[in-house]
């Protein structure tokens, strides 16, 4: 299987894939030919401006010090000044950067290294140890932020290096109907889209907007069990981005509405056919002081075949 990868061009023009596999090698794609490397292992990897670093070996993360990119260049002496990051028996689950530096989750713990990338910096954070504990990590550029999922949930680290929880956990401050631990996410101009799996193994696709800091729930993707791993944008298909999502057997997508964050102004907006729940956001029509007596929903859909249903449930708050 597939654990992590990267497109690195660096210093030499040469724009190369790496991808790290769960043998412990790893493949280099040139754009014409897959060729399996010969120098030492890879867990994961991570590209800081011409630098591309990869973690291997449990603990262990070191640098690419040429920057090239071609997969002919891709030989030890390119590999130098590895940095053992904490306890040998506690693997690293992702690496990123930030602010220019190396950050490093672990099963334990968040660490980084000193920007002239020669030694460990310092403990970022402890946590309960997990080996799911910032998999998931992600830097959203349009914010500054680095989003951290760990069992302690889900923080945000700022440009000056502080934490602040943001995520579900947060019982008496969020009133988002979905519970669960976060396995994915990616952002937008105006929001992140996290994989959420709650503790009934039900797999929710969910936002926070920074602005509002809230939580809304928009799709429930499956019952099973089958986490979302992965999250991604893409706008290679006409006029509107699509959001992706890994899902067994085949990933699954939502087009996104263009210049907005509401897919009611853009009827190209919608949701690829399945077997899935569309949440509608709760609401209190601008009124918080009288119950309401009644809410409708209209729901638009298209269908390509006979014999499709669509089941509208609700609940009434009390």
């Amino acid at each position: 299987n597939a654990l992590d990868g990267v497109v690195f061009r660096g210093t030499s023009g040469v724009q190369t894939m790496y991808v790290a596999l769960s043998t412990g090698n790893y493949w280099l794609f040139d754009g014409t030919t897959w060729t399996v490397s010969t120098v030492g292992a890879a867990l994961r990897f991570c590209v800081i401006g011409n630098d591309l670093w990869k973690a291997y070996d449990t603990n262990k993360v070191i640098k690419n010090q040429v920057g090239a990119a071609a997969a002919s260049s891709d030989v030890a002496a390119d590999w130098a000044g590895s940095i053992s990051m904490g306890d040998f028996n506690v693997p690293i689950t992702a690496i990123t950067g930030f602010q220019d530096r190396l950050i490093v989750g672990k099963e334990d713990r968040l660490m980084t290294i000193t920007k002239d990338a020669t030694a460990v910096d310092q403990d970022l954070m402890s946590v309960p140890r997990d080996t799911e504990n910032f998999k998931a990590m992600y830097f959203w550029d349009r914010y500054n932020l680095l989003l951290l999922p760990s069992l302690s949930g889900l923080q945000v680290m700022d440009t000056d290096f502080e934490f602040s929880p943001i995520g579900l956990e947060r019982y008496l401050t969020n009133d988002s109907p979905v519970r669960g631990r976060v396995t994915a996410i990616v952002g937008d101009e105006w929001q992140i889209w996290c994989g959420i799996t709650s503790p009934t193994n039900d797999v929710t696709l969910a936002i926070w907007q920074p602005e509002l800091d809230a939580w809304k729930p928009v799709y429930l993707v499956n019952a099973s069990g089958v986490n979302i791993r992965t999250l991604g944008i893409s706008d290679t298909h006409g006029n509107n981005r699509r959001l992706w999502w890994s899902l067994d057997p085949a990933p699954d997508y939502i087009i996104l509405p263009r210049n907005t964050a509401n897919p009611m102004l853009d009827t190209a907006c919608q949701f690829q056919q399945g077997t899935g729940y569309k949440y509608y956001p709760r609401d209190f029509f601008g009124d918080f002081s009288h119950l309401k007596a009644w809410k409708g929903v209209r729901p638009i859909i298209e269908f390509t075949a006979t014999g499709q249903i669509v089941t509208i449930e609700y609940r009434v708050l009390s």
